[in-house]
């Protein structure tokens, strides 16, 4: 059976859930190829092994939200012209589409003709991204609107739909009187990397070393002010400290700009963007985890999926009261109202080392039993094999 994957919002294989999704369906006989953006250094096309090669198109990155229709437009045509190549010589069975944007299923639907079958994987609720990017009125007015009518069309042409939680899938039915019958749920992840903490090589860090890994967005879900707001909290109670962030973005500047600002340059280290494996040596190294999303309803439906990367080296996590955050956590971690409060519980658990190391050990449990890649893998077999 031959699936295309297509990404248009992230590098291959930078995204870990498309790497993932593959290597399963590989193992289970599949034949997987790739159409996704170029990265610098990047070949145009890339062949993996024998059963999965890589396509890649050249892709213009908006530098505003205003110039993001562009963005998109220029990439779909690229998606558009590659995938009719790939279905026609390489007899594409099953297109693997990840959202967002929710564009793509819409502009390939005719593919449908050959008798080709969509998954439409939901990473992100391209709608509520949108709403909490800006509070612009020519975006709320008329872009918002064509997102909703995109996002039907995929719901609605797909043969088959995974999302990252129970909140999206919930939303999907609510929203389009979707068939449940039709959602499964594969939650992204990583797979099991240590079965125990004491398995984990972890330095004993002069300082407490708060981590931080992902994209730096610059919009109010990201909560880039809450970073300063809880080092401020730390550094108000006297506390020996230093935030560790691995990652770049739009974000990033701001941040630091922010960070000068508040004379906190000697407890921050930006160490950019690193390989999985290069980020992995470094949180391991964590002693906790952060998450600054603020409490806004798009925080609460979608899953970050940092905490996984944090839980699978079982360094336990720091997040606001959000609902799909306590879901994946089991509520094992630090989960406050307040980043004042979360600032408290830190240190406390911090210097009860007992404590500390029985949250460690539950936070790597958690990850291992109910959320790793070998867990999840079984849904998205579970889904393929439906359709």
């Amino acid at each position: 059976m031959k699936v295309l994957f297509i990404i248009e919002n992230d590098f291959f294989p930078r995204d870990a859930r498309v790497v993932n999704e593959a290597n399963t369906l590989i193992k289970f006989n599949y034949q997987c190829y790739i159409i996704a953006p170029k990265g610098k250094k990047q070949k145009f096309i890339e062949r993996y092994n024998d059963k999965l090669i890589c396509y890649r198109y050249i892709k213009f990155e908006a530098n505003s939200i205003l110039f993001i229709p562009l963005e998109y437009f220029l990439a779909l045509i690229s998606i558009l012209l590659m995938s009719i190549y790939l279905c026609i010589v390489k007899k594409i069975k099953i297109i693997h589409v990840a959202n967002p944007p929710d564009l793509i299923i819409p502009i390939l639907f005719p593919l449908k003709l050959l008798k080709i079958k969509f998954l439409f994987d939901m990473h992100d609720l391209s709608v509520e991204t949108f709403k909490a990017k800006t509070n612009n009125k020519i975006i709320k007015d008329f872009i918002i609107p064509i997102l909703s009518f995109f996002e039907y069309l995929s719901v609605k042409m797909s043969n088959l739909i995974i999302t990252t939680n129970g909140s999206i899938k919930d939303y999907i039915i609510q929203k389009y009187k979707c068939y449940e019958e039709k959602i499964y749920i594969v939650r992204n992840s990583n797979k099991i990397k240590y079965i125990n903490t004491s398995e984990i090589n972890k330095l004993k860090n002069p300082k407490c070393t708060i981590g931080y890994f992902g994209i730096l967005s610059d919009d109010k879900a990201a909560g880039l002010d809450n970073f300063i707001y809880f080092a401020n909290n730390l550094k108000n109670k006297n506390f020996d400290f230093i935030f560790e962030i691995i990652g770049e973005g739009p974000g990033q500047e701001k941040l630091m700009k922010l960070v000068k600002k508040n004379n906190l340059e000697n407890n921050f280290r930006f160490l950019g963007f690193l390989d999985l494996d290069q980020a992995f040596e470094k949180i391991k190294n964590f002693d906790f985890g952060i998450l600054p999303w603020p409490d806004i309803p798009k925080n609460h439906l979608h899953s970050a999926m940092k905490l996984m990367d944090y839980m699978c080296c079982g360094v336990p996590v720091c997040t606001l009261k959000l609902k799909e955050q306590i879901v994946t956590t089991g509520g094992i971690g630090i989960h406050t109202e307040d980043f004042d409060e979360m600032s408290k519980k830190v240190i406390e658990i911090y210097n009860d080392e007992n404590e500390y190391e029985n949250l460690r050990s539950a936070t790597l449990t958690r990850f291992n039993n109910n959320l790793s890649w070998e867990i999840q893998e079984q849904f998205l077999l579970k889904a393929y094999n439906s359709i």
